[in-house]
């Protein structure tokens, strides 16, 4: 509703505009008709260009290590927008031992938490947080991990990765961003092998996790 009030309203000051230019500069009538709807078009097309920025959730996502072998993940989106799809990665050098949801289980439907890699000795995990239908504004998880190395940085695996999809005008949209865990400010996608595999600069999909467990990686999901 509000943006059919722009839309009219935009077309309205359009053509009282052009029609008053039109009348000060002698301009025909013919000429002010052509122009008002060449201008009425390019407003209709702006108008659709703010309401699809407008129905973008702007999910932002923060990791902050709350303690040795804690990480918590705080999500926040504009509100009344929904998300279809949130879909969140960060590795640990350590196995994780935990993924504990610290929502009231609402404003979001089918979460998913898993824990791709090797759950003991010196090994690399890939947490992914999936989440579908989030209305909620903030939700917020928290990852135990058993770290393995103090004080190291892995290039690659310093940064976390999420990815948001949403619908408009039944079109699908996403947008995926990389974050450094550091300062939580948007990095440099970037590759590493580590004993044998990649780092993807993404959320895993379930199809990817699905390869990469069957390439023998263990998959754990966490309730």
């Amino acid at each position: 509703m509000i943006l059919f009030l722009i839309k009219i309203i935009i077309v309205v000051l359009t053509a009282l505009l052009t029609t008053l230019v039109s009348k000060y500069f002698g301009v025909s009538g013919t000429y002010t008709a052509v122009v008002v709807a060449v201008v009425t078009l390019l407003s209709v097309e702006l108008t659709e260009r703010i309401a699809l920025i407008l129905s973008n959730p702007k999910v932002e996502v923060f990791i902050s290590k709350d303690r040795k072998g804690e990480l918590v993940i705080k999500v926040s989106k504009r509100k009344r927008v929904v998300a279809d799809n949130v879909n969140i990665q960060v590795d640990t050098l350590g196995p994780v031992s935990n993924i504990h949801d610290l929502n009231d289980k609402t404003g979001f439907t089918d979460v998913e938490k898993t824990a791709l890699g090797y759950p003991t000795g010196l090994s690399r995990n890939t947490v992914s947080i999936v989440l579908k239908d989030v209305s909620a504004d903030k939700l917020e998880y928290k990852i135990l991990y058993e770290p393995v190395l103090e004080n190291v940085e892995i290039t690659g695996l310093d940064r976390y990765a999420y990815s948001y999809t949403w619908t408009f005008r039944g079109d699908r949209h996403e947008k995926n961003i990389t974050k450094s865990l550091s300062d939580n400010k948007i990095a440099n996608p970037s590759s590493v092998r580590v004993k044998g595999f990649t780092f993807k600069p993404k959320a895993l999909t379930d199809e990817e996790a699905s390869k990469d467990y069957k390439e023998g990686l263990p998959l754990r999901r966490f309730d």
